[in-house]
């Protein structure tokens, strides 16, 4: 290694030199790495392994101390392809495949002397499990002999010894090994009585050498599963310099974002919903996460319209952002929560001012018909709760009682809403207009010619009060 240190985010030739040199040292590095020459959380960790069993501090960065041993001409224990085969006796591996090269038992016995079989245990394509109890069996014909058990380490190591003396058969030369992997850690398991249960079988190896690698990978979930989400926050953070994210922009002063894909070799597109969802994130207490998730699905990214699309979709896309593997397991147990903090600012945003000066929020009328914003607010939810058609709606605020004596007026507001486009101080002309007597229902308004909707609007726009024309002084001026 020329020049500084390795560490996360590094990409280039040097560190796929790295990857080869782990890779001869038996580390299994990703393919979402390896293939990119990027240093990722997996590569990290496989040197992390290399600097604690070398006695050096657990870092994961490789500096000239690290680069020595990892360079090193490691030293290679007996593992099952250095054994003698003998043609004719296919042997099945811990993946249930027939190897094509098959292998002749070896007699376990004391010119042997101990067995071994160790390996990983982790999440399928996840993370390293650690407090994992693994335990090992030889198998006959129903029957099974414990052979051991060992604790996987903070790296997900296992490592169980074995003697041929243990078998119950004593003329038997070899073990037919079954691996089992139990989770002994979780109170709830122990109180369910279901802690003694596996939740890991391996396939049997018929025929095991003395000394055989095993990966144990446990289907736990997408809680377990590294996101995109994680791998791009991983990939970007050491190349940011202590800058915040939602200070990237990609304008004609700065062109961070495409500065950085080029860098770290990733899609532009991606950085940009990243740093989308971070700003959104710091107004809205959302988890940048799951707005990652609705930006990669496809969802607007403004929040009146993200907001717009309901909730039943808004579920969809985040659901489909876990099982893609694009936003953290995690999330999985609080999409209710996200989706009720989504549903909770439609709410907000009601009370926000409009874009348009002569137009109005949702806040705004409702309030020409319930000046109380406690009950404004108490409607807005009652009507994003609400799955029926909207007469059921009607009928369920009729049966609230802070709201019961304000239907008409509620729904004599939201018809002139409609009619009038949002224009505010025409809806609040037409419900003078409805008080005074001088409309008696909305066909009223029918009777008004375009002169007098003119003279009306007209008049709205003024600062003073306006009155738009009534029925009976149009019918005159007609």
């Amino acid at each position: 290694m020329n020049g500084p240190n390795l560490s996360v985010g590094a990409v280039g030739e040097e560190v796929r030199s790295l990857h080869e040199q782990l890779r001869r040292q038996g580390h299994e590095l990703p393919e979402s790495e390896t293939s990119r020459a990027f240093f990722g959380p997996g590569t990290r960790e496989a040197v992390r392994r290399v600097q604690l069993r070398h006695g050096l501090q657990g870092h994961g960065v490789v500096d000239a101390a690290t680069n020595a041993v990892i360079g090193a001409t490691p030293r290679q224990p007996v593992e099952t392809s250095a054994i003698p085969r003998a043609a004719g006796q296919p042997v099945m591996t811990a993946r249930g495949a027939a190897a094509s090269e098959p292998r002749v038992p070896v007699r376990a016995a004391d010119d042997v002397g101990e067995l071994l079989v160790r390996g990983l245990v982790v999440y399928k394509d996840g993370l390293l499990i650690e407090g994992m109890t693994v335990r090992a069996f030889n198998v006959d014909l129903r029957h099974e002999d414990l052979l051991g058990e060992s604790v996987s380490d903070q790296e997900g190591r296992y490592e169980i010894k074995y003697r041929a003396s243990q078998f119950s058969r004593p003329e038997k030369q070899y073990a037919d090994l079954l691996l089992r992997a139990y989770d002994l850690r979780d109170p709830g398991r122990r109180e369910a009585g279901t802690s003694e249960e596996p939740v890991y079988e391996s396939p049997i190896v018929y025929g095991a050498q003395p000394i055989e690698k095993i990966k144990l990978e446990i289907d736990a979930g997408l809680e377990h599963t590294w996101s995109e989400y994680e791998q791009l926050m991983a990939e970007l953070l050491p190349l940011l310099g202590g800058r915040p994210i939602t200070e990237l922009s990609e304008d004609a002063s700065n062109q961070d974002v495409s500065f950085l894909a080029g860098q770290a070799n990733l899609d532009p597109r991606r950085i940009a919903y990243l740093v989308w969802a971070h700003r959104l994130a710091a107004t809205t207490n959302l988890p940048p996460e799951a707005l990652y998730g609705l930006a990669r699905e496809g969802l607007p990214l403004t929040l009146p319209e993200l907001l717009a699309q309901g909730q039943a979709l808004q579920r969809q896309a985040l659901e489909q952002a876990l099982n893609e593997h694009i936003i953290p397991g995690r999330l999985v147990d609080s999409l209710d929560d996200i989706l009720s903090r989504l549903k909770s600012l439609i709410v907000a945003q009601a009370f926000e001012p409009p874009r348009e000066a002569d137009r109005a929020s949702l806040g705004q009328l409702l309030a020409t018909a319930l000046p109380d914003r406690d009950k404004q607010a108490r409607f807005l939810e009652a009507y994003l709760s609400h799955e029926g058609t909207p007469q059921q709606f009607w009928q369920e605020v009729a049966k609230q009682p802070e709201l019961q004596g304000d239907v008409d007026k509620l729904q004599v507001t939201l018809q002139l809403s409609a009619l009038s486009g949002g224009h505010l101080p025409l809806v609040a002309q037409l419900q003078d207009m409805r008080e005074a007597g001088q409309l008696g229902s909305l066909r009223d308004l029918a009777r008004l010619d375009t002169g007098a909707w003119s003279r009306s609007s007209a008049a709205c726009r003024k600062p003073r009060p306006c009155r738009p024309a009534s029925p009976a002084t149009t019918r005159t001026q007609g």
